[in-house]
């Protein structure tokens, strides 16, 4: 997509005096009758093309918009840059005492805290998951054991088919027993 700022070789937002110079300067240089350059012709359309969508306040705000490009006063930067590093101040500031208060508080405090009650809900609902998915694991390839003894011989699956999943369950399951009841993790 073409920059009609670039064309006219002048900055982003600039206003419409800026605009009619640079346009009646390169109307000058590029126009067919003056310039016999075989390029003159189509920089001279380009520059005409840039100068009739920015002179026009309702097109030149409709390409600044399309292009991301907005009019922003100096001011309005300064402003913007301001309120910046006021709601960064704000924000180091809340994390300051945030971080006073979770270090005046004991461990037996914050075990009653919203956020540690909420933690060990989700790690609960995680090992209920996890207990779950090696019962499944051990359960089901039993269960197809069982419905496939009722099948011919020669269709039945080797043992070790139904043994593997099973092996593996276990293991996890033992794992999981082993990490969350035999383990004290109540020490800090």
């Amino acid at each position: 997509m073409k920059n009609y700022y670039e064309i006219l070789g002048i900055p982003d937002g600039a206003d419409e005096e800026v605009i009619k110079k640079a346009f009646r300067s390169l109307v000058k240089q590029y126009h067919p009758d003056l310039n016999p350059n075989t390029e003159a012709r189509a920089r001279f359309l380009e520059v005409h093309e840039a100068y009739e969508c920015l002179s026009d306040p309702a097109r030149r705000e409709a390409f600044d918009r399309r292009n991301g490009r907005r009019k922003i006063s100096p001011e309005e930067l300064e402003r913007r840059e301001r309120v910046y590093r006021e709601w960064l101040w704000n924000q180091q500031e809340l994390a300051k005492k945030r971080a006073e208060a979770y270090a005046g508080q004991s461990f037996e405090e914050y075990e009653e805290s919203k956020w540690f009650r909420v933690a060990k809900g989700v790690n609960k609902v995680y090992n209920v998951l996890f207990l779950a998915f090696c019962l499944a694991i051990i359960v089901i390839p039993v269960y197809r054991f069982i419905l496939e003894r009722s099948l011919p011989e020669d269709q039945q699956r080797s043992i070790v088919f139904f043994a593997a999943p099973v092996i593996a369950g276990l293991i996890f399951a033992s794992w999981g027993y082993y990490y969350w009841f035999i383990l004290k993790h109540d020490e800090i």
